[in-house]
């Protein structure tokens, strides 16, 4: 009984160990697949900053250059630029495009058109107080979508900042998956957190 006894615990320590490791393994997978969509939407907001969107002013550019930017990266959701005040002709009490891809057709429109008075906004505030760029705590967009945004301030030539480049990630679907992958064992958990500790996925969507 005694030979059972300590085989039984030995057993059971490296079967925990094992699940242990698994778990290890599967996080890290995990993050690497994080880091991978956050190094494309950095890369895509300083990519835009850095083209002729500096110096437009016609609405139609913006337009059409969001538009390119958001069809080219599967992993972004959507775009906007919020300009200070007057950047833009015609748009004395700002101006803020946002292109979006939704089932695959992209969706064109102002954020003050539909009541986003985003210069009280995080994603705006932020990058225009500290003149660096930011990752603003998810949120959740007009069409309900769970949202995080890389923010970067948008500077003209003369190198004063004009406003702030927001670069969309969806996160319903994509932390969905996460949770998926990440079972150690039959009857684990999974649950994605932002650094607050909030969650962001959950097995019990309520929360």
């Amino acid at each position: 009984g005694l030979v059972f006894a300590i085989s039984n615990q030995n057993a059971s320590k490296r079967v925990l160990e094992g699940a242990i490791r698994l778990a290890q393994l599967n996080v890290e997978k995990a993050q690497a697949a994080v880091e991978r969509h956050l190094t494309s939407i950095e890369t895509t907001a300083l990519n835009l900053s850095s083209t002729r969107i500096r110096r437009y002013r016609e609405e139609s550019q913006i337009y059409d250059l969001l538009e390119r930017f958001v069809n080219s990266n599967p992993v972004i959701w959507g775009i906007a630029i919020g300009y200070e005040p007057g950047v833009i002709p015609g748009h004395d009490e700002g101006f803020a495009p946002y292109v979006r891809r939704v089932e695959g057709v992209t969706e064109r429109f102002n954020l003050l058109d539909v009541g986003r008075t985003y210069r009280q906004s995080e994603w705006y505030v932020t990058p225009m107080r500290q003149k660096a760029p930011f990752w603003c705590k998810p949120f959740r967009d007009v069409k309900e979508a769970l949202i995080a945004c890389y923010c970067i301030p948008l500077i003209d030539d003369h190198e004063q900042p004009i406003g702030v480049i927001a670069v969309d990630m969806e996160l319903d679907q994509f932390t969905e998956q996460l949770v998926q992958e990440i079972h150690p064992y039959n009857h684990s958990e999974c649950m994605v957190l932002d650094k607050d500790l909030d969650f962001i996925a959950h097995p019990d969507h309520s929360l």
